[in-house]
């Protein structure tokens, strides 16, 4: 059985060896965290921390019926990033309902207003699309019989 080279000297390589690991340590410890390293807080970091408490924020108004608020609170989240989570889903829901809501108060222009932002959304949204018909042919009703008051 033969024996692992130990050199001339026993384990002489070993104390050069640390003295290269122990200054390679210190200079790692130094030296402050690259831009892009996860552990290095940057502002993107703290932007999507803030995105995150918005969109559960907004997902809990929507949930709990504050539509206006869920606009509020989602809308940012939406326009930072489109694709984050199901942001795109609690908005349109929150902009349908809300619309929903002004509508019934007969308050159409507010109506329609949050159906044009949910099919900015949602584009194919169909529930948008009937709404917004809907409200723009109650507001051409009250139009003529306004004219037809007038004359």
């Amino acid at each position: 059985m033969t024996k692992p080279y130990q050199g001339t000297k026993g384990n002489h390589w070993i104390l050069p060896a640390i003295v290269v690991a122990t200054a390679w340590f210190a200079a790692c410890a130094a030296t402050p965290p690259v831009a892009d390293s996860p552990i290095a807080p940057t502002a993107d970091h703290s932007r999507l921390e803030d995105m995150n408490q918005k969109y559960s924020g907004g997902r809990n108004f929507c949930d709990k019926g504050d539509f206006e608020n869920a606009i509020r609170t989602l809308e940012p989240v939406w326009l930072w990033n489109a694709d984050y989570e199901e942001v795109a889903s609690y908005l349109t829901r929150s902009l349908l309902f809300s619309g929903l809501e002004f509508y019934a108060e007969q308050r159409y222009p507010v109506a329609i207003d949050r159906w044009e932002r949910a099919l900015a959304v949602d584009p194919g949204n169909a529930k948008a699309k009937r709404y917004l018909a809907r409200a723009r042919q109650e507001l051409q009703n009250i139009g003529r019989v306004e004219d037809g008051r007038r004359r």
